[in-house]
């Protein structure tokens, strides 16, 4: 199934929830989508989101995963950092897809969908992780699958600003496909 995505137009797939944040929706056969909502954006903050640097890095704590995305402007100063738990178990078994651990030049592929109030796409991006950080992430997720998440490491970690966060993990620069 395909689904024609274009700037200026609305956003035709569903949100998992209608407030101003991230969404890390992962691993899907539709492939790996941060989906970014925010009203009233500025065309600097616009441009910070369309093409300025990302690092991005994930903790991993007890089977619970937070992802952490910070876009900086032309300065290289952040501009948004977002936090977005990630679950595997919680994706219906037909929708899940697995990459496999075992390639090590592996590189996950990210789209980047930013949506305003009005559920107009702002910006669309492409990136990738590095190698390293798809063979931890996916290393986490087969941990994930396999554990009784102690949800008391999402309440740790949101009691700190993601901007905070994102220097405790092993955050890098995520480049473009």
């Amino acid at each position: 199934e395909f689904t024609q995505l274009a700037v200026g137009k609305p956003y035709p797939i569903k949100l998992p929830y209608q407030q101003e944040g991230a969404a890390a929706n992962f691993l899907l056969k539709g492939g790996n989508i941060l989906q970014i909502l925010l009203s009233g954006l500025s065309d600097d903050e616009l441009w910070s989101l369309k093409k300025g640097e990302i690092k991005g890095g994930f903790l991993y704590r007890s089977g619970c995963i937070l992802w952490l995305f910070a876009f900086s402007d032309r300065a290289n100063k952040p501009v948004f950092t977002f936090d977005c738990p990630f679950d595997a178990r919680i994706i219906p078994k037909d929708d899940l897809v697995l990459h496999s651990i075992d390639n090590s030049n592996e590189r996950l592929a990210i789209e980047i969908h930013v949506i305003d109030e009005n559920l107009i796409v702002r910006a669309l991006r492409l990136i990738t992780l590095s190698n390293q950080m798809t063979i931890n992430f996916l290393s986490a997720v087969q941990e994930q699958l396999s554990v009784i998440s102690d949800e008391s490491a999402y309440l740790d970690w949101m009691q700190h600003q993601p901007k905070d966060l994102i220097k405790t993990c092993n955050s890098e620069s995520l480049g473009s496909s």
